[in-house]
């Protein structure tokens, strides 16, 4: 082959390489404003996470409290109990009993509101787990596909130096 169609040939080749180049090199910084974006997502994730679970334990212990109140023998709502009054004294203890037994449904209806409450955090919990998982899968995905091109980068400003290094001979 004349040295003139070599050299056309390697000029041919040194600007499609570096047309990759300017390509991978723009890819990068798409996928590097993605990955700094994603690395924000992540830390929102997390801390949206970290306030729920502190969210969570306080209605823990708040249902603790109500539970420690209003169930088992010990607990002051069941020491609460009527035996049958005297005639006179029938009306009045009726209205006590029947203020009791509606203070124990309020307290049994705000246990279980609170009891749905955690069961609701520890679902969005889930939720978050699994979108703070798929954010770094993500974010895992664009470093390895920033670190091949970053590599086929590489390589191919080796060539492109091969090849003007073998155009200076010619």
């Amino acid at each position: 082959m004349d040295s003139s169609l070599q050299i056309a040939s390697l000029n041919q080749r040194i600007s499609s390489k570096q047309s990759s180049v300017n390509s991978l090199s723009y890819q990068n910084q798409s996928l590097h404003i993605q990955y700094q974006d994603g690395i924000t997502e992540l830390g929102r994730l997390e801390r949206e996470l970290e306030e729920l679970l502190h969210t969570q334990q306080g209605l823990v212990g708040q249902l603790d409290n109500i539970e420690a109140l209003t169930l088992g023998e010990g607990s002051p709502m069941a020491r609460i109990k009527f035996y049958s009054p005297g005639v006179l004294e029938g009306r009045a203890l009726q209205r006590i009993q029947e203020r009791v037994v509606i203070r124990q449904e309020q307290q049994l209806q705000g246990r279980n509101t609170i009891q749905a409450a955690i069961e609701q955090a520890e679902d969005q919990a889930s939720e978050l787990e699994g979108r703070i998982a798929e954010q770094r899968a993500v974010n895992y995905n664009l470093e390895t596909t920033i670190s091949n091109n970053q590599n086929r980068i590489n390589q191919l400003r080796t060539q492109i130096a091969s090849d003007r290094s073998r155009l200076r001979m010619l």
